[in-house]
């Protein structure tokens, strides 16, 4: 599981995540599944920057239980 947080993105900037498109909006923190087929489509002409890192599965278990 990666945690995503999206600082600057441009609105034609899209992850898809299994099949299914998601715009990740700044501000937002997002977890992300990344043992299924996942990609990023970047139709905009700036970089997108984001902050990731890894989480531990034990550790999202924790927080949803």
């Amino acid at each position: 599981i990666r945690i995503h947080i999206p600082i600057y993105v441009d609105h034609t900037s899209n992850w898809i995540i299994d099949g299914e498109e998601t715009f990740m909006e700044p501000g937002w923190a997002y977890l992300v599944n990344t043992t299924l087929p996942h990609s990023i489509e970047n139709k905009g002409t700036r970089n997108r920057v984001h902050l990731y890192g890894k989480v531990w599965t034990e550790d999202v278990q924790r927080l949803f239980s």
